[in-house]
């Protein structure tokens, strides 16, 4: 994968690619409208108040669709962001093994302070299921906000400051 992604001429091929771009505020992070990405993605990112980071689609109106298909605890991790707006994807996150914690978002602050303004907006996240205690029942979460871990390794306190969850 040798595009720059800086056009939808040259995308990246991978979502992990993402995660080393160097995003600025007013950055917009867009995929293609109605592509499958068999991946996870994770992606860091601070925007501001007037030029929030953008993670999207472009190019018709069916959601791009991030299947996670169990390669990750979460198909999509949002950590230690702010200003932030995640909108007009499609989400699953279905893991064959056994785990308690599969997420299809999660939105996650640890050792960060104060994250300002996420705003989420118009995915649609379905099957985000792994095994629990080798039973067929599923277990995991949609959408997870998180400002803590439960090991308690938590050295700065971080909460989020104004978070928008909507259609």
């Amino acid at each position: 994968d040798k595009n720059l992604g800086t056009s939808s001429d040259q995308p990246l091929k991978s979502l992990s690619l993402i995660t080393h771009l160097a995003l600025k505020p007013g950055d917009s992070v867009l995929l293609k409208s109605g592509e499958t990405f068999n991946d996870t993605l994770f992606i860091s990112c601070k925007g501001d108040s007037a030029r929030p980071i953008v993670l999207g689609k472009y190019g018709g109106s069916v959601r791009p669709y991030i299947k996670g298909n169990g390669l990750q605890p979460q198909a999509v991790h949002v950590y230690n962001s702010e200003h932030f707006v995640i909108r007009d994807i499609e989400i699953s996150n279905t893991f064959s093994k056994r785990s308690d914690k599969i997420q299809g978002l999660l939105v996650e602050l640890y050792n960060y302070g104060t994250g300002k303004d996420i705003t989420i907006e118009n995915l649609y996240v379905h099957d985000v299921r792994g095994k629990f205690k080798n039973e067929d029942k599923g277990s995991g979460s949609a959408i997870a906000i998180t400002s803590y871990r439960d090991n308690k390794t938590d050295k700065i306190s971080s909460h989020f400051e104004g978070v928008l969850v909507q259609n």
